[in-house]
This record gives C-alpha cells, structure tokens and sequence, in this order.
C-alpha cells in the first residue's frame, strides 16, 4: 500500500498523543512536533505508510530520549486483556465451531490499536464480533489451510491484542507456531515482553523481526528465512497488511477495519472484520 493525503492528519495525531506520553519537557514536545511536521511535508506518497510512521516516531524517540513512549500504555492493555481471558475461553467452549469463534476473538483484539485510535471498549466490541458476519469470509480456506499445514507463522501486531491471539493459538496447539513480535517497541505493538506476559512463549516459538526505516522489515533474510519454514503465515492487524498485502503463497489476514484507507484498499466498511485469503477478492 502506498502513502495517502488522509495519512497525514493520523500521523500527527500519532505524533502529538506520543511526544505528551515520552515527556514532559513542553520543549522537548514543541521540537519533536516540528520536526515531524518537517518530515511529513517532504514525505514521499509513493512509500508505505508503515515507513512513514516508522520515521516519525524514530524522531519523537530521538528527541525525547524516550525509547518507549507507549511503555505504560502497552503494560495497562495487557493486564485489561487479561481480564478477559477467561470471558474469551467460555465464549469458545460454549460455540458450535470453536475454531471460527477463536479466530473472530482474535480478530476483535485488533481493537486495541492506538495507531488507529486511542478510543474503544474491549467488551462491547467482543459482543459485537461474536454475532458479527466475517464482511470478507475466507474462512473455509483458512480451515483448510489449517488442515494441511504443519508449520504456522504467526505475525502478531499489538500489545493487548496478543491475549486475544493466544486463545487462537490454544485451539492450533498441535501445530509448530512461530510467533512473531517486533524487535523494538514502536507506538504499542506486541514485543518479546508482552508475549512472554501472555505466556505466548508457551504455546509457540516466538521470534523477532525488526522494524526498519522501511517499515516491516520484509526483505530481511530473517524475514525470509521464517517465510519459508512455514506452511502458512496469519497476519494480524492492519498495520501488517499494508505491508504484507501484495505478498503471495499461504497467507490470511485477520483485522478489524478501522481505517478509510484501509476500507477503501481490503473493498469492506469501516468496522466490519475481516479473514482474507491474500491473493483473493
């Protein structure tokens, strides 16, 4: 996905709501402010949103000396998630299709996005996706992929979120899972720490990935090197599909659409929850 005038105004909302968690110096605030607004003005709408973000918020860590402002943030979201652990394992035991429950819970996690938005009600949108329809359902292929795979890659996106992850991979416990989290914190997505609060470590290996002044670090051997143990890739969230969107081979994305953009690219209103084959309309 390519970079959009629509971008511009999140990313400085981005900006201002991280320069008041990294510090308290107005100063501090007031510089990292300009310069992002710097870098934005001269952004290119050729390069991934992913890559842009990654750049302003490289600059409010840089000057703020704070290299991770959603610390506190991250460490709140994953103790209230956790509160609902055990709501979310009813909700599967109680289900006719355990498997199609998990994967809706996992998909109402994506909620927890800060880079999307810092407001939205866990609970209510759990009620919500249960009785919700998949608006892109590709479900019958995820559970036959499922079937024939061996080998999952799980890319994880937020803090949080990651709680919900967990109940999916409790029902592919006889799969070989790699869970991948990003090397270093960047707004609030999932890291090692937050998986091992979440005893992902437990029910999958979990590995890093780094993210790079061109987002999602791709084209990395590593990245690679992942890519091809597995028999099958989940992709969680949005932030993941921008830059995961045109890769080809065994991939799903799960995600709550909570972007016009991203409405406007995945065909499906705001709101609606997705499960979508890559490759496929």
């Amino acid at each position: 996905m390519r970079t959009y005038l629509s971008c511009i105004p999140c990313f400085v909302r981005q900006t201002v709501e991280a320069i008041k968690m990294a510090t308290k110096s107005k100063a501090r605030q007031k510089e990292a402010l300009r310069k992002v607004l710097l870098k934005l003005s001269t952004a290119s709408f050729d390069r991934p949103p992913t890559e842009i973000g990654y750049a302003v918020h490289k600059i409010i860590k840089d000057i703020t000396k704070n290299d991770d402002p959603y610390k506190k943030v991250k460490a709140r979201d994953n103790q209230a998630a956790m509160k609902f652990y055990s709501y979310l394992k009813e909700l599967i035991a109680s289900s006719d299709d355990r498997l199609l429950v998990a994967a809706k819970l996992a998909i109402a996690g994506n909620i927890i996005d800060w880079a999307a938005s810092p407001e939205f009600d866990v609970k209510d949108t759990i009620d919500e996706v249960i009785t919700q329809p998949l608006t892109i359902n590709h479900f019958a292929q995820f559970r036959n992929s499922l079937d024939e795979a061996e080998t999952i890659l799980y890319i994880a996106d937020n803090a949080g979120e990651i709680v919900f992850d967990k109940v999916l991979l409790e029902e592919l416990a006889h799969k070989k899972i790699t869970f991948l989290v990003r090397s270093e914190p960047i707004i609030n997505d999932a890291t090692m720490e937050d998986a091992k609060f979440a005893s992902i470590n437990k029910l999958a290996k979990v590995e890093t990935v780094k993210i790079t002044a061109k987002g999602l670090n791709t084209t990395s051997n590593r990245f690679k090197h992942f890519v091809d143990e597995a028999d099958m890739l989940i992709s969680k969230g949005q932030a993941n599909y921008e830059a995961l969107s045109d890769m080809e081979g065994p991939i799903f994305f799960l995600l709550k659409v909570k972007c016009p953009l991203i409405a406007d690219h995945i065909q499906a209103p705001l709101g609606a929850i997705v499960l979508k084959a890559g490759g496929e309309k």
